[in-house]
């Protein structure tokens, strides 16, 4: 449970700065983002 929320917290923090910042991880693609976005509607 210790590592869930820790992993959770993590995430919380490194996800933005990566975005912002460090841009680590390349942008996805159109298609990519369309299914992304297709199933944040769906849910």
């Amino acid at each position: 449970m210790l590592l869930l929320v820790a992993s959770y917290i993590g995430q919380i923090i490194l996800i933005p700065l990566d975005v912002v910042r460090f841009h680590l991880m390349p942008k996805p693609g159109t298609l990519v983002s369309f299914f992304g976005l297709a199933l944040f509607i769906g849910g």
